[in-house]
């Protein structure tokens, strides 16, 4: 899942700002395929197209809040401050299929999950921008 500006952007709170819509998105795609991922990778292309990614392998999840810190830590280890960011992008790999993996999760984030499936079967019902994090609210 990426997402490129319409102009070049320089202000980290818009970076961060996309970050967290396009992990969220990703997160509900997966979900929505029953599928948890082990592996986040990061990528920023800067305004002369040169690609950064970074990739971070962690415990099987599926939740925001699973990931969240890890691609936030991922983007604030490569920001440069006064360059410009034409695109950011999050992927999954390690891909697993969720209703395996949870016969071996026995760390699993119960109540996380639980309002993650509320948060979808709304989002599944008046479509995805109804429920938003609130760094994304202005």
């Amino acid at each position: 899942r990426e997402r490129t500006f319409k102009e070049d952007v320089i202000e980290y709170e818009v970076v961060h700002k996309s970050l967290v819509y396009v992990l969220e998105r990703a997160l509900y795609d997966m979900r929505r395929k029953n599928i948890k991922a082990r592996t986040v990778n990061l990528k920023l292309r800067y305004s002369d197209f040169k690609t950064v990614t970074r990739a971070k392998t962690i415990e099987i999840g599926d939740t925001f809040t699973h990931f969240y810190p890890i691609v936030k830590k991922l983007l604030d280890n490569i920001w440069q401050r006064n360059v410009r960011i034409r695109l950011i992008g999050i992927r999954f790999t390690s891909l697993s299929d969720s209703l395996q993996s949870d016969l071996f999760d026995f760390n699993c984030e119960q109540k996380r999950i639980k309002v993650d499936e509320k948060v979808d079967l709304i989002r599944n019902r008046y479509g995805f921008n109804i429920i938003k994090p609130a760094t994304l609210i202005e």
